[in-house]
């Protein structure tokens, strides 16, 4: 649960004695929260509730890309602040958070890297430590067919095709960003924290799991945002039609492939959250 109103005031109190409004730039609140995905892992559905219901900002739009298509110095905290508002939105209330999912994405390890020592310039230590990292993990072969299916992002139909077939169908993007541990490792190398949500949990429990990530937010940056009531479900936004992904990927020939494929990936997801291993790929 979030934290009490005499919690708060005391973070709110310690922030301001040890050097004051960290998130605070130009007069412009910047993200105390960077939503790294997973991309397809409804992340635009916590965006959604983070903004709707909690009353976060996102600035001029949730994806920044900043620090992957950023212009002019991608290390200058006051470029950055520029995406985020109107001067004069700073305070104890003023929760701010980036969802961009390609700082994240395997597109190639040493670019991941890159973006994310990005961060790490501009942010400095003492602001680091008080961000709250956070990733939405679902189905990595779920992840991949609903990229794929995605007007603008994939292929369309070529899912089926590929994931069926018997040698290449690894080399595909989509299932290699599926294989979360090499993203979630460089996130605790260079940040030293991370927030994992369990799709499942949050498809079904949407309230709870954004009234601890507030709290998670509260206790490491010293704001909260206004809203206090949750939906429990998850509003559907970014979502479209794809077939059952058992028509599209019969379990009983392709199911073995894929969970080789991501076996040791997901046993370290779940021994980083202490959940036992159950994905459809098994």
């Amino acid at each position: 649960m979030p934290p009490s109103s005499i919690q708060f005031l005391v973070i709110a109190l310690a922030q301001r004695a040890f050097g004051g409004d960290l998130f605070c730039i130009d007069s412009i609140a910047i993200p105390q929260v960077f939503l790294l995905g997973s991309q397809k892992c409804s992340t635009s559905s916590l965006a959604s509730q983070l903004y709707k219901e909690a009353h976060a900002t996102y600035g001029k739009q949730k994806e920044s890309h900043f620090f992957d298509e950023g212009w002019g110095e991608r290390t200058d905290i006051h470029n950055f602040a520029r995406n985020f508002g109107k001067a004069g939105s700073c305070g104890p209330h003023a929760v701010a958070f980036d969802g961009t999912p390609n700082y994240v994405l395997d597109y190639v390890n040493p670019t991941r890297r890159r973006f994310l020592s990005y961060i790490r310039d501009a942010y400095g230590q003492e602001r680091l430590r008080r961000t709250t990292f956070v990733m939405v993990l679902c189905d990595p072969v779920q992840r991949a067919q609903s990229y794929e299916y995605h007007p603008g992002l994939g292929c369309g139909g070529c899912f089926r095709e590929y994931v069926r077939s018997p040698d290449d169908f690894f080399q595909h993007q989509a299932l290699k960003n599926g294989r979360y541990a090499d993203q979630v490792r460089d996130v605790l190398e260079f940040f030293g924290q991370i927030t994992i949500i369990p799709a499942a949990i949050y498809w079904h429990h949407a309230d709870l799991v954004v009234s601890e990530l507030l709290g998670v937010i509260a206790r490491r940056s010293g704001k909260l945002p206004t809203g206090r009531t949750f939906s429990k479900h998850p509003p559907r936004s970014n979502s479209h039609h794809h077939p059952k992904l058992e028509d599209d990927c019969p379990p009983a020939t392709r199911g073995p492939a894929l969970a080789a494929y991501f076996r040791d990936s997901t046993q370290y997801i779940y021994d980083k959250v202490e959940m036992p291993p159950a994905c459809s790929a098994r």
